[in-house]
Parts: C-alpha cells; sequence; structure tokens
C-alpha cells in the first residue's frame, strides 16, 4: 500500500507545476491564519447559528428552543452550517471557522484539479486558474453555504465524466447521493451542476446519434435517461422551493447593460480594494486571451470534438447569466457568483486543448505571480477589518451568558457609496456580533437567518422580535422594546450600538429616537477601546 500510495504522489507531483499549484494553495491558507478573526460580512451569522445547531437539545441552553424553532422550509444550506457545528465540537466557534474556511480553500482548487483531469490529466496544471476565485467576493460576503458547494460541484462532475459511458447501480447511487448532498448545500451551484451535466449528455448523445450513426433510443436510455432520474429529486424539491411564494414570482433580468458589465470588470473578484479591479482585469485579459488562441486554433482545424460540448454548457450558463435576477429568494450578488461558473466551463474546454510548453509556463507563472500579489495587497484591507471585529468583541467579557442581545448596526453616512473603500463593501459590523452570541452563549434578537425561510432555524412566531425592531440602519428606525418586552414576555437584557465606517465620539450619534428608547430602561455599561461598540445592560 505504502509503494501505491508512493507512486500516486509521484504522479501527482511529477512537473513544477504541481508543486507550484500545491506550494500556492498551502500560501492561500496564510490570511486565514495571520489574524484572529477573518473578515466577512455574513460569516459570524453563519458561525452564530451553526452554534445553534450543536447546542439546540443541550439542556444547559434552554434559552435556545425557547426563541428558536426548527425550519422544515428550509431544503437547502445545510451542509455549510453541519459542518460548522461539527467542527464546533472540536473547537471554539472562531477556530472552527477558520478550520472550515481552511477545508474550502483547500478543496476547490484539489477538487478542480479532480474535476479538470478527467478530460486530460495533462491539463492539471489549469487547476491553478482556479486560485484567483477561491477569495472571491461571496467568500467575503459570508456566503458560506455557496461556498462549500463548490468543491462538491467539482466533484460531481469530475466523477460524472470519469463514469459518464458505463453508470452501473453503485456509480448511480454515488451520484444520487453527491447530488442531492450539492442541494442541500447551495440551489444555485446544483443548478449550474445539473445544467452541465444535462448540457454534456445532449452533446454526448448528438455525438452518437448523428456523428457515431448509433441507434437514438438505446443512446437516450445510456445518455439521458440517468441524468434525467440524477436530477428528479432535487428538481422536485427545487419546484417546491421556487413556488413557496406564489406573491413573489421569478422574473427574468432585462438589463443586460448591467449583466455585461459585471462580466466585464469581474466583479466576481472584486472585494476589498480599489486595486481588485486591476487585478479583476488582468484575470479577464488573460483568460480571454487565452480563449481567443484555443478558439481560433480549433477554426482552423474545423473538427468538432468530444469536448466542444463545453463550449456549448458555457454557452447555457451564458444566457441564463443574462437573464437571472441579481436576487433570488433572498439570495443575492447572484450574478456576481455566477460568473464563477463561466470561468469554470470555460476551463473545462481548456482542458481539452494542446499547449506549448512556453505557453503553458507563462500562464502557470503569471496565475502564480497574481495570486501571490493579491493577497500580499488585500492584508492591509483584512487587518483593518480584522481589527474592527476585535473592537466588536470587546464586550463579549461584559456580557453574562444565557442571556438575550440585540445588537444594532448604524452607518455614519447616509448611504454606503460602493465606489468608496471596502470598508462599505463588506460590512464586517453588520452581523459581528454573531461572534459574540456564540461565544457567550446569549441569544441574537437581531439574527438575520432567523428572520427568514431557507435557513435552519426560525423565531418561534411568540416571541419574534422583528415586528418591534425594523428598519434600523436606513434611517427610519422603529425601536419597541417596552412592546416586545410586554407581549412576548421576553427580557431584553442588553442592546448593542454598532458603527461602521466611523466610531463613537468621533462625530457620530445614533438617531435621536434610539437613545430616547434606552435611555429609561438600559444604561451604558461599556464603550470599545476604538469605539465602535457601546453596550448597554437592562436597569
Amino acid at each position: 500500500m505504502l509503494q501505491s500510495l508512493r507512486r500516486w504522489l509521484l504522479l501527482q507531483f511529477a512537473t513544477p507545476a504541481d508543486w507550484l499549484f500545491a506550494g500556492l494553495v498551502l500560501i492561500c491558507l496564510v490570511p486565514i491564519w495571520i489574524f484572529p478573526f477573518f473578515p466577512t460580512q455574513d460569516g459570524a451569522a453563519h458561525v452564530e447559528n451553526a452554534d445553534l445547531l450543536v447546542n439546540y437539545w443541550n439542556p444547559a441552553r434552554p434559552e435556545i428552543s425557547s426563541f428558536y424553532t426548527f425550519n422544515p422550509a428550509a431544503l437547502t444550506n445545510w451542509v455549510g452550517h453541519l459542518v460548522l457545528a461539527a467542527l464546533m465540537l472540536w473547537g471554539s466557534p472562531v477556530v472552527a471557522e477558520k478550520l472550515f474556511l481552511s477545508a474550502y480553500i483547500i478543496l476547490l482548487p484539489v477538487t478542480a484539479r479532480y474535476a479538470l483531469t478527467a478530460i486530460s490529466f495533462e491539463a492539471r496544471w489549469l487547476a491553478l486558474l482556479t486560485l484567483p476565485l477561491v477569495y472571491s467576493l461571496a467568500l467575503f460576503k459570508g456566503f458560506y453555504n455557496f461556498c462549500s458547494a463548490i468543491p462538491l460541484y467539482f466533484f460531481l462532475l469530475g466523477f460524472w465524466l470519469r463514469r459518464r459511458d458505463h453508470i452501473d447501480p453503485r456509480t448511480f447511487l454515488i451520484l444520487v447521493l453527491v447530488s442531492l448532498l450539492l442541494y442541500g448545500a447551495h440551489i444555485l451551484v446544483w443548478g449550474m451542476g445539473a445544467l452541465a451535466i444535462g448540457t454534456l449528455a445532449l452533446w454526448f448523445l448528438f455525438l452518437d446519434v448523428l456523428v457515431q450513426h448509433r441507434p437514438l433510443r438505446l443512446q437516450v436510455r445510456k445518455r439521458l435517461l440517468p441524468v434525467i432520474l440524477l436530477a428528479l429529486v432535487p428538481a422536485i424539491l427545487l419546484l417546491t422551493f421556487a413556488t413557496r411564494d406564489a406573491s413573489q414570482p421569478l422574473q427574468m433580468d432585462t438589463n443586460w447593460r448591467v449583466s455585461l458589465l459585471i462580466l466585464a470588470r469581474m466583479n466576481t473578484i472584486v472585494a476589498l480594494d480599489e486595486r481588485d479591479f486591476w487585478f479583476a482585469s488582468a484575470l479577464l485579459a488573460g483568460l480571454g486571451a487565452l480563449f481567443l488562441l484555443q478558439l481560433f486554433r480549433k477554426f482552423k482545424t474545423q473538427r468538432i470534438q468530444l469536448w466542444d460540448g463545453w463550449l456549448a454548457a458555457l454557452g447555457v450558463y451564458f444566457v441564463v447569466y443574462m437573464l437571472i435576477p441579481g436576487s433570488i429568494a433572498g439570495g443575492s450578488f447572484v450574478k456576481q457568483r455566477m460568473v464563477m461558473f463561466l470561468v469554470f466551463a470555460l476551463l473545462f474546454w481548456l482542458a481539452a486543448q494542446t499547449y506549448s510548453f512556453l505557453l503553458k509556463t507563462a500562464v502557470t507563472v503569471s496565475a502564480g505571480i497574481w495570486v501571490v500579489s493579491l493577497l500580499f495587497i488585500r492584508l492591509d484591507a483584512q487587518r483593518v477589518l480584522n481589527a474592527h471585529l476585535q473592537d466588536v468583541y470587546t464586550v463579549a467579557a461584559h456580557i453574562e451568558p444565557h442571556t438575550t442581545l440585540l445588537p444594532l448596526t448604524f452607518a455614519s453616512r447616509a448611504s454606503a457609496d460602493p465606489s468608496s473603500t471596502h470598508l462599505s463593501r463588506i460590512r464586517v459590523l453588520l452581523h459581528g456580533a454573531g461572534y459574540v452570541a456564540a461565544m457567550r452563549r446569549t441569544i441574537d434578537l437581531t439574527n438575520y437567518e432567523a428572520r427568514t425561510d431557507y435557513f435552519p432555524f426560525r423565531f418561534r412566531s411568540e416571541v419574534d422580535p422583528t415586528p418591534y425592531i425594523t428598519k434600523i440602519a436606513t434611517g427610519a428606525p422603529k425601536l419597541d422594546l417596552r412592546g416586545y418586552e410586554r407581549d412576548t414576555g421576553m427580557r431584553v437584557d442588553y442592546v448593542l450600538l454598532l458603527v461602521e465606517d466611523a466610531s463613537f465620539g468621533q462625530g457620530y450619534e445614533p438617531p435621536p429616537a434610539i437613545l430616547a428608547s434606552l435611555e429609561s430602561d438600559f444604561a451604558l455599561i461599556f464603550t470599545s477601546p476604538l469605539g465602535y461598540a457601546r453596550l448597554y445592560r437592562h436597569k
């Protein structure tokens, strides 16, 4: 067995490009571990809700079941929470998050390499080109379920591509289980996988019948029937999810100019710094040049090949990208996420092409320089945002466990300017109190996941604070704490005021209506060192 492992390792790391790939994957772990917190917008909320999942049946935490109930309508968005919850059995919530992110950063390029080698083992070097998408806007936004689904997407495609001609019952069962797991991670990513497999299955059927002159009936049974059965159960679940709210029908996007701008600017990786735009432009230019070069070569040969089906898949992805709205069922930045799959489909097609040693070396070295440079440049922005989270976390020592916490986040400007610094793009304080809630075992009354119907938990209707606490950061706040306590019988123990782009004591004060509602029943007990947080306790 040791000899087999040795042969496998020698095969996997046979070229300098293989060693560069492994080294870059390890380097990509540095931003996760270099600071106490990895700054994201929604990540803290996912950590908080994973902690609820761990402790829901814990008799020492009865307050959880008093405020939350399982959400049977949550047909997806489970895998990320389950993995985080499992990791919390071995470490603190913050450490579990770091382990979760480390697994994602390693598995995305590794599973991409696995899928690309299903087309050609020599194409494994192209997995380097997935590294620029690891630290995407989706990751910094904290879309953990979406991110956790991408390695499953690559594994599903790689496994199917390897066995597409001989799908026996065991293979089919594995495909079904992975497909259901992918659906349970994220609907959009499952949809992209289903589209790719369906398009390729039709392409293979086309080649079998019209080029190889094989019987249509047999090829339909061989190519399409397994794919239809594979997608059947998730498709039914997806239909249930999409039609659960008839008052909000799905509408196609008709603003194609905006869609093309998002694609042309590669906004999927523009997240923290203005210099991200330069790196996005360089990535787009490089991928575009590589695509046009190989497309030109293909036109010269005028031959249809097996893996040209990925051009068809790329076309299908592009049409869906142009038509899909920017937000679906509460999920935002849909187009920015879909850009990633356009790149993935392109890489699959490029994997079937041939490259000179000089071209391969140039692309490999350029990708390595690109990845390391962007990681280094972004560290300063991550340091600043991490400092904000650390400042907020200083309030944790002043909060008693098994209590209720009401975090209220404000922006000192009326609205965030999208052309300004990273501080207005990645709002780390919007849900940053989730770390406090998870570590101090408190109930977060502004837990945004519990106010939706597509996450594992919902607030119980009889204690739901939503009608009493609304529109805090929009300039039209509603805060009726006495009414909430009177109508629900629940006590608000702490109120945490957070300000995103300034600090208390530097010319910013919360709206007078908020302060007035606090003064009679709450006392200020702590202000964070940098002034981003004020903690009030019920008198």
